[in-house]
């Protein structure tokens, strides 16, 4: 997973021109698929989830905030905007990558939360 992340950045950031073939896709896709298929909810699907997080949170970290410091006026916000542009396009290729992840294990939490809370409501007659 790392790797195929690792190009999608550098093709963002433009140091490589790397293509994502449907091949190269479908095997990040299966890797994600794979992995929640163990355990949806176990320490393998965590992980990944923690991978996803992260990849956002150093990207930002190592690419995004540096390109930002010391600029002012119009370059700032022309930078803002390319920076902006380049989130759009890694958010929807990495949500790809882990949709997989996304449908099961993120959204599966959010259900298994709700339908606690739901079940914990004390019941109210209505008249």
């Amino acid at each position: 997973m790392q790797e195929g992340i690792n190009k999608l950045i550098d093709r963002i950031e433009g140091v490589h021109k790397h293509q994502f073939t449907s091949e190269k896709y479908m095997n990040l896709y299966t890797t994600s698929y794979n992995i929640c298929q163990i355990d949806q909810f176990g320490p393998e699907a965590q992980k990944l989830y923690e991978q996803y997080k992260k990849t956002f949170e150093d990207y930002i970290t190592s690419k995004v905030l540096p390109s930002l410091r010391g600029k002012k006026d119009e370059s700032l916000l022309e930078e803002l905007v390319n920076r902006w542009n380049n989130h759009k396009v890694m958010t929807r290729w990495i949500a790809r990558f882990f949709g997989y992840l996304n449908r099961y294990f993120v959204y599966g939490e959010i259900n298994d939360h709700v339908r606690d809370a739901v079940i914990s409501m004390p019941y109210v007659p209505t008249i």
